[in-house]
C-alpha cells in the first residue's frame, strides 16, 4: 500500500484525488490503508498519471495481504510498547 501513497507527492494531492480532506488522507497514510470505497477514485487518478497498473485486482491483493499479515505499522508500535 505504501507504493500507492508514493504516487501522490503530498497528502493534499491524495486528498484531492480521492475526495477527502487532507487530514483524512493523512490518517489513511498513517494507517497504511485506503478504504475500498475510495478505490474507484484512486484508480481513476492513477490512470490520469499514466499508471494503468493500479487496478482493482492489485488493490484486492494488497488488501488481502494486509488482512493476512495485519498492519506492520501497528505491529511495530505494539512491539515498541512491549519493550518500553
Amino acid at each position: 500500500m505504501a507504493d500507492l501513497f508514493r504516487l501522490f507527492p503530498t497528502n493534499a494531492a491524495l486528498a484531492e484525488a480521492i475526495g477527502v480532506g487532507v487530514s483524512g488522507a493523512s490518517e489513511m497514510k498513517r494507517r497504511n490503508n485506503i478504504p475500498n470505497e475510495y478505490w474507484p477514485k484512486l484508480m481513476k487518478a492513477a490512470e490520469k498519471m499514466g499508471r494503468a497498473d493500479v487496478t482493482l485486482e492489485k488493490l484486492l491483493k494488497l488488501s488481502a495481504l494486509r488482512r493476512k499479515n495485519g498492519n506492520p505499522l501497528k505491529r511495530a508500535k505494539e512491539a515498541e510498547r512491549a519493550v518500553a
